[in-house]
């Protein structure tokens, strides 16, 4: 049977992760590390925070 890429993508807007004191990262944190513990694979999350820069113009999607 042909394993599976996990991954994920999280979804907010920066100032809810900035009131709460950064729960929104800590959560994205957690989960990737839970995931990883329980299925012994990589688990990876698209967080805007680290990984698109305020302004940055995304690729075009593909068809």
């Amino acid at each position: 049977m042909a394993e599976r890429q996990l991954i994920a993508f999280l979804s907010y807007v920066r100032s809810d992760d900035d009131h709460d004191g950064g729960r929104i990262t800590a959560f994205r944190k957690r989960l990737e590390g839970e995931v990883r513990m329980q299925t012994g694979q990589a688990f990876e999350i698209f967080q805007d925070r680290n990984d698109i820069s305020w302004g940055a113009t995304l690729g075009r999607p593909n068809k």
